[in-house]
């Protein structure tokens, strides 16, 4: 598939720490949510591990963004309009 299409572990991982950070969450809650520990979360935002697509459509309804945001190569300006 086109790169443009699809974020690099790195990019998602960047992506999932500002959108936390935006809607003022800690690691924890997030975790909680997926039920998965903190320390798994924590990994995808350093991208040690990359979450799986049933873990990424969760955090889409979760933040009530569209799950094209966590798999595009997108700007952040897009969460500033759909987050929250």
């Amino acid at each position: 598939m086109n790169d443009r299409y699809i974020s690099n572990k790195k990019e998602l991982s960047e992506k999932l720490k500002y959108i936390r950070h935006l809607n003022g969450l800690s690691q924890l809650k997030v975790a909680e949510h997926l039920n998965v520990d903190r320390s798994t979360y924590s990994y995808y935002e350093t991208a040690k591990t990359t979450p799986d697509i049933f873990t990424l459509i969760k955090l889409s309804s979760f933040y009530k963004i569209d799950i094209a945001y966590f798999i595009r190569n997108q700007k952040k300006q897009y969460l500033k309009q759909k987050a929250v």
